[in-house]
């Protein structure tokens, strides 16, 4: 038997190395670094009518914190500078979607201290 139908999978996403420069910024005793982001994606390779892959979601938190926050819902861009601040944990995740609105799961996520 075989079935030709709509993609059903979720396209997945992963978080790489992150890129740290050096200290560029300052106000009073806050000084933040910036901090290069990365990740790759692919919607998994059907027998046929794969959708192919259509966006990314980003999201940070502190480290230990509940909530994520959404820096980015739907960038098709793979990297993002951030400037952090020096000795404050964060935490980032990313995830994928298909051209077909299916997500993939969440990334693990990489914990980042400037």
């Amino acid at each position: 038997i075989f079935l030709k139908g709509p993609d059903r999978t979720g396209a997945w996403a992963k978080l790489t190395t992150p890129s740290t420069a050096k200290a560029a910024t300052a106000a009073g005793p806050s000084v933040k670094r910036y901090v290069t982001i990365s990740w790759t994606g692919r919607d998994p390779l059907l027998q046929v009518l794969t959708a192919g892959l259509r966006d990314y979601r980003l999201q940070t938190r502190y480290a230990g914190a509940s909530t994520w926050i959404t820096l980015s819902a739907a960038t098709t861009s793979t990297s993002v500078v951030r400037g952090l601040y020096v000795g404050r944990v964060y935490e980032f995740r990313v995830r994928a979607r298909d051209k077909a609105g299916n997500y993939g799961a969440w990334s693990a996520p990489i914990t980042i201290v400037p």
